[in-house]
């Protein structure tokens, strides 16, 4: 689980690729070639990298990753009796994770305003914030729609907090919901009182 967990830190950043993909590379000036311990550089669709390693007490170990038709599959093998098998046991695991799983993209929300309005604030609308992903992970076959609905009430009574949540986002797939994400404030509703009133009209009168 430690190995899965930094290769996919170390996948978000696109430029390791550049070097866990390389098969042989050369040093002082060709005299020493390096060749990569991945066998499955060579020999697996879609390949991407990522460490191998072998020591006396891990035993021998890879942690492969691989994508195709934007599924990145990461697939960790520890304590194999040999580099054959820790290649073939790795294998079978990317297999499976192709085999069975799929990708699909995030719906876009159309019921999901920028802002809302704000009741007795000093702003009459702050923003909406709503952090969802890009793709979602399904068994194959399992779904063949996805869909959003929005809850929000129409407007909010200031003072509010920025971050505070006031509505959700439910998506649903042809099975019925299966998440729910949290549409919150992005900026402080700040509520208006006699004072604030007075500057602001008195600005206003200024510019008049």
């Amino acid at each position: 689980r430690d190995i899965s967990i930094m290769a996919k830190e170390l996948m978000k950043h696109q430029q390791i690729y550049s070097y866990t993909t390389i098969w042989t590379d050369y040093l002082r000036n060709g005299q020493t070639q390096l060749v990569n311990t991945n066998k499955l550089l060579r020999s697996y669709n879609g390949i991407t990298g990522l460490k191998t390693g072998t020591t006396s007490g891990a035993g021998v170990c890879i942690c492969a990753t691989a994508v195709r038709n934007d599924l990145s599959l990461i697939a960790v093998v520890l304590g194999a009796d040999s580099s054959a098998e820790r290649f073939t046991a790795a294998r079978k695991l990317l297999d499976f994770g192709f085999s069975n799983f799929e990708t699909k993209a995030f719906p876009t929300p159309t019921d999901l305003p920028q802002t809302i309005k704000v009741r007795l604030g000093v702003e009459k609308q702050v923003p909406l914030v709503c952090n969802l992903p890009t793709t979602l992970l399904f068994v194959k076959g399992a779904t063949t729609s996805l869909t959003t609905k929005t809850d929000l009430p129409e407007y909010i009574d200031a003072p509010m907090e920025k971050g505070m949540k006031i509505g959700t986002l439910t998506l649903y797939s042809s099975s019925g919901s299966i998440g729910e994400y949290p549409i919150t404030i992005g900026e402080n509703a700040v509520k208006i009182d006699f004072a604030k009133a007075l500057s602001i009209l008195t600005k206003k009168a200024c510019t008049l």
